[in-house]
């Protein structure tokens, strides 16, 4: 994952966790191989809360891989028909990459 990926994903992050819907990204990020099965049995687990299964994404992100943050975000499109706050964070990613990550 390059920097502008992981400084967007650290900026985020507050977001991500009030926004994103770990349950509709942990079946798309699964289809895409950027989970294994033992990761969905964890954030299936009873023990995690709705925040704690969207941060145990994103601490997973940045070890998936160079194109991770990329096929993040097309999971984040293909949910957004859905999840209305994924449409939110997709603009938001537009907007902090258009700043450079500042």
């Amino acid at each position: 994952m390059n920097q502008l990926d992981r400084r967007v994903l650290q900026q985020l992050t507050v977001d991500f966790v009030d926004k994103m819907d770990p349950e509709q990204m942990k079946t798309q990020l699964f289809q895409k191989r950027m989970l294994t099965r033992d990761e969905v049995e964890q954030l299936g687990l009873p023990i995690h809360t709705t925040r704690s299964k969207c941060m145990l994404i994103l601490t997973k992100l940045p070890t998936k891989g160079a194109d991770a943050f990329n096929r993040f975000v097309e999971c984040l499109e293909a949910t957004s028909g859905d999840v209305p706050g994924h449409r939110e964070l997709l603009e938001k990613i537009d907007e902090v990459k258009q700043q450079g990550g500042r």
